[in-house]
């Protein structure tokens, strides 16, 4: 795992993982209603209703969405609740068995559950770092990551 201060959304040319949770509203769509996932939910119209029907289908796990070069990332089963630590270990070892799925080289990860999951990086760090390799790079606007 890399890590490096900058912007999710200026990374261009490459994949971008946005943290999820489980939550589907009455229409289907997937609740992404705060930070990197309502970015993503603004910029790629669709992407909610899209991602509903994955997770009505298959679960909460790791998507890869090749239309938007999106992977999705859950840290929580419901947005209400802190961050999983449990949900953060099954999704760095769904994402990297993507990664060498489709031989993807680099993807950027935000702090998964640190922002509005409630986490410490210093906690999520610890629990990652023997989980991801080099291909993962964990961005972040702060300094201090």
């Amino acid at each position: 795992m890399r890590e490096k201060v900058g912007d999710l959304w200026q990374q261009t040319g490459s994949w971008k993982c946005i943290t999820t949770n489980a939550c589907l509203r009455q229409n289907g769509k997937l609740v992404m209603g705060a930070g990197n996932a309502l970015e993503a939910r603004n910029r790629f119209p669709g992407i909610d209703l899209v991602l509903g029907g994955y997770i009505k289908l298959y679960g909460n796990r790791c998507f890869r969405l090749p239309k938007w070069q999106i992977i999705t990332f859950p840290t929580k089963n419901n947005w209400k609740d802190l961050s999983s630590f449990e949900l953060i270990q099954q999704s760095c070892k769904q994402l990297i068995e993507i990664l060498d799925k489709f031989k993807i080289d680099e993807v950027f990860l935000p702090k998964p559950g640190c922002g509005h999951g409630g986490r410490s990086w210093k906690a999520v760090k610890e629990l990652i770092s023997p989980l991801l390799d080099n291909r993962v790079v964990v961005i972040s606007m702060e300094k201090d990551i």
